[in-house]
């Protein structure tokens, strides 16, 4: 997985202790990663492919016991639910926790499903214990939340008393969820939601905003995000638009085979409701974004919308199908999911590529950093100078991807996370700075790394007296790398990207049998003596 934005989420699955107010259990799959390995990202990959697929699953499934699609045409559009190219966020790993909210939100679709199908008591505690686990995690899909059980009211098979045990065991969490909340609401106690809800709502014009961010959500997922696939071929890309051809080519040879074997009967009395269905997915799983800043983003924005952007593609292809002449209908399946499938492939390939490489360029500066310092003291602030007129790249050019638009490398105060993380220090904090004048450096306390155009960091050890001469009297790194140490396992293990052996040793003090951990380092602060450490 790319691990690109993440680094709030790892000190808080460390970190916090008692659940949070808004989101109870945003941190859970987190700590559960945690868990796994609290010294490597393990736990995260893990996770992220039991969701990741387990989505697609889900939907399949739903899909199959409502028997509304074939085998075949429920498995693509699993596919196109999967990587649907209107979220921008998929990989996006500081929005991890909302696949799970999405995952069990199917979850409980597929409880109700069984429920009214067979309605025992083991399917309505399923439905209750995932709309559960879905609400508290994010509150992007309670606008479906609250909507979606009404349909156990049309459902003839159950009995009365089954219908509202239906709606008792899927309300029951979003009871628990408002009595834990509304108190707060009304208290001086600040959460997360009340400050991005004023931020959509603060001029007269947000109520017209709301509407036209919401056609926008429309029209990302059935124009826009189809069209910024085509940005994405490029030669640099070559690799991933082979693989995609290939997919999609063998896909539809598979689906043109597979419907010229007589299967099950078509349903198109579902059409309608189907498509309605999905067209209110894709509203209601944006909703809660539209009234927010948010109503324009293209990122982490449509996990739920998805959803009905799959549904609709579907059963739009099904219908087609359905009214071509008898000899066109499985050319015309083959080429339609074909292509359909080849163009959501090269959109994840490549979405996740470019956050990959972002991650490897936070990954690089931190590496630097403790190639240089692999011990400093606590209390130490971490300053990293990055240079405005810094010349713009080709591999510069592709870090906006999660849409967060500015050239430093970390977002915000998540780079005193990271470094943080990285030494297993809380009294770490961390800056990035564009000038001198501009940041409120001590520099007794200070260690100063300049951005590199290759994205790496070098130490600055010293600062000229002319950029600031109080600051060059008191600026001491190596009183502050008091010693070096063998270089910290932690990165060796969860970083892409090794440390140079050069920058901790000397190669010829380094045996063929040892790691990075055995090695003999000078300490620079001692006048170049050498010893074990």
């Amino acid at each position: 997985m790319a691990r690109y934005d993440f680094w709030e989420s790892i000190r808080q699955s460390i970190t916090t202790q008692a659940l949070t107010v808004s989101r109870p259990l945003v941190y859970l799959p987190w700590k559960l990663a945690y868990y796994i390995d609290p010294d490597s990202y393990l736990g995260v990959n893990l996770l992220a492919a039991i969701v990741f697929w387990g989505k697609a699953f889900a939907f399949y499934a739903i899909l199959r016991k409502m028997r509304l699609v074939s085998a075949p045409q429920a498995f693509l559009m699993a596919i196109v639910f999967f990587l649907h190219p209107a979220d921008q966020g998929t990989f996006l790993m500081s929005a991890f926790s909302r696949h799970w909210s999405v995952f069990f939100y199917l979850l409980a679709i597929f409880f109700m499903v069984l429920a009214s199908q067979n309605p025992a008591l083991p399917s309505f505690i399923g439905m209750g214990v995932t709309v559960a686990a879905s609400a508290f995690i994010s509150e992007q899909g309670f606008p479906l939340i609250v909507i979606t059980p009404l349909i156990l009211l049309f459902v003839n098979r159950l009995t009365k008393w089954q219908k509202l045990l239906g709606l008792f065991m899927w309300y029951l969490p979003l009871l628990t969820y408002a009595v834990r909340l509304i108190p707060v609401l009304f208290s001086e106690k600040k959460i997360y939601q009340t400050g991005l809800l004023a931020s959509g709502v603060k001029d007269d014009s947000w109520f017209v905003e709301t509407i036209l961010g919401n056609l926008v959500a429309y029209r990302r997922v059935f124009i826009d995000g189809w069209v910024s696939v085509l940005g994405n071929l490029q030669w640099q890309y070559a690799k991933y638009l082979a693989i995609a051809l290939i997919a999609g080519l063998f896909i539809g040879l598979v689906v043109y085979l597979l419907s010229r074997i007589k299967g099950e009967a078509e349903h198109p009395f579902h059409f309608w409701a189907v498509l309605g269905a999905g067209i209110l997915i894709i509203g209601l799983g944006f909703f809660p974004y539209s009234i927010t800043s948010y109503r324009y983003k293209d990122y982490r924005v449509f996990y739920f919308s998805a959803i009905g952007g799959a549904l609709i593609i579907g059963m739009l292809y099904a219908r087609l199908r359905h009214y071509l002449p008898a000899g066109y209908k499985n050319i015309a399946s083959g080429l339609l999911w074909g292509v359909t499938i080849a163009v959501v492939l090269v959109n994840g390939f490549v979405q996740h590529r470019n956050y990959e490489i972002r991650s490897q360029f936070q990954q690089k500066v931190l590496i630097n950093i403790v190639e240089q310092a692999p011990y400093i003291q606590g209390g130490t602030q971490i300053v990293l100078m990055v240079d405005p007129e810094m010349k713009e790249t080709a591999t510069r050019d592709i870090i906006d991807l999660a849409g967060f638009p500015n050239n430093m490398p970390f977002k915000h105060n998540r780079f005193t996370w990271a470094t943080q993380w990285i030494y297993r220090k809380d009294n770490i904090t961390a800056i990035q700075c564009q000038s001198f004048a501009k940041c409120d450096i001590s520099f007794e306390n200070t260690l100063i790394f300049q951005y590199t155009e290759d994205h790496g960091a070098v130490l600055l050890e010293n600062i000229p007296g002319e950029v600031n001469k109080a600051g060059a009297e008191l600026y001491s790194p190596y009183k502050i790398i008091r010693r070096y140490l063998p270089f910290p396992e932690l990165p060796q293990k969860a970083f892409d990207i090794l440390p140079s052996v050069a920058r901790i040793a000397p190669a010829q003090w380094i045996g063929k049998d040892q790691t990075l951990n055995d090695r003999r380092v000078c300490d620079k602060s001692h006048a170049g003596q050498c010893s074990l450490v």
